[in-house]
């Protein structure tokens, strides 16, 4: 959710700041091809967290199956 969020949420501020600034632009394919590569830079800053959050994820259910004894803390994740 926070990975392709962030993505949709970069896309549709800069969209509504395109159509204030630039009308006459707004439905330019060009514009949604700019925007969307701009709006990567949202999943750019979003995917460490959402690595570290299946991790944390995938080790609870080792965790609950015995294959693991304990489980790590979130800055021990990231690192």
């Amino acid at each position: 959710m926070v990975y392709h969020g962030c993505s949709f949420f970069v896309y549709t501020k800069l969209k509504e700041l395109v159509k204030k600034t630039w009308p006459e632009h707004y439905s330019s394919w060009y514009v949604d091809f700019t925007l969307g590569g701009l709006s990567a830079i949202g999943q750019l800053a979003a995917y460490p967290f959402d690595v570290v959050r299946k991790r944390m994820q995938g080790q609870k259910l080792l965790f609950h199956k015995k294959e693991i004894t304990t489980l790590s803390n979130y800055r021990t994740l990231m690192r």
